[in-house]
């Protein structure tokens, strides 16, 4: 599989909205078929479902693609996307556009420093750690964040290839979050360490076996409140960039506190200045 493919899973939602999944990735990439063709595209919708639909539909028309916010549309220059912020009502799929060449995607910086930065990366590396992350078919997995920040997406799309099903929780009140991980069963977790926190003081989910934390520092108190919330979850802690993907993970395996080993495939070396040097497949 050389892109992203969003048939082989399914994002939670009822079963009428979910047959209308290939006709409104349909409706997005037909929407942008006449614009100039290195004009990539911003989608900026409210509803998740249209959101990820129009994200599939524009890169199977072979134009890059990224899902942002409010802030990140009003933050980028002029002429620099399409923005696409008009939710639209599906077509007919076989009308649908596809190109044979997979297309760069684009994710966004968290902005914390200055306006948001847009990166243009391949399908192929975030492809690379789907392999190696161990997310199954019978998976029922959680993302707690918007899909404008990247780890958010990454682990929609990883669900959705991998045939996972994905349930969206952003938006939705942390106390309502930790009931639906609760009473759907739900096995994998996405978060960032303000989100686990936030969820903290809640009744243990012991569904949860695999938890990915990145996006912050996560210390050793929230690493005991996690454990309390998580009991039987096999915890992973990443350090990376938008730019790079993963360059380390720390698990049960690595010495407590420190930024963990290697991700599989990233070799680490430090020069004689004492500068560490990060060469990766991502």
């Amino acid at each position: 599989m050389t892109r992203f493919d969003w048939a082989r899973g399914t994002a939670h939602r009822s079963g009428a909205e979910l047959q209308q999944a290939g006709p409104l990735m349909s409706a997005y990439a037909q929407a942008v078929a006449d614009l100039p063709p290195d004009l990539p595209v911003l989608v900026n919708l409210a509803d998740p479902l249209h959101a990820i639909a129009a994200f599939y539909g524009v890169l199977a028309q072979g134009r890059p693609c990224g899902i942002g916010d409010d802030r990140i549309a009003a933050s980028a220059p002029p002429g620099t996307f399409h923005i696409l912020d008009t939710q639209l009502p599906p077509r007919d799929p076989r009308d649908m556009p596809v190109s044979a060449t997979p297309a760069p995607f684009v994710t966004f910086t968290g902005g914390t420093t200055g306006a948001p930065k847009a990166i243009l990366r391949e399908q192929a590396s975030w492809l690379y750690s789907f392999a190696r992350q161990g997310i199954e078919p019978h998976d029922r997995v959680a993302v707690l964040g918007g899909l404008s920040h990247s780890l958010a997406l990454y682990a929609t799309v990883e669900a959705l290839h991998q045939l996972a099903d994905i349930w969206l929780l952003s938006g939705v009140r942390p106390k309502a979050q930790i009931e639906t991980i609760r009473d759907a069963s739900l096995t994998v977790l996405y978060a960032t360490p303000t989100q686990l926190k936030l969820l903290s003081g809640s009744h243990p989910c012991p569904s949860v076996t695999r938890l990915f934390v990145g996006g912050g520092d996560f210390d050793a108190s929230a690493r005991a409140l996690t454990r309390d919330l998580f009991p039987n979850a096999r915890i992973a802690v990443f350090y990376g960039t938008s730019e790079t993907s993963f360059v380390t993970v720390s698990d049960t395996e690595t010495p407590a506190g420190s930024a963990g080993k290697a991700y599989p495939g990233v070799t680490l070396k430090t020069d004689a200045e004492g500068l560490i040097w990060a060469g990766s497949p991502m």
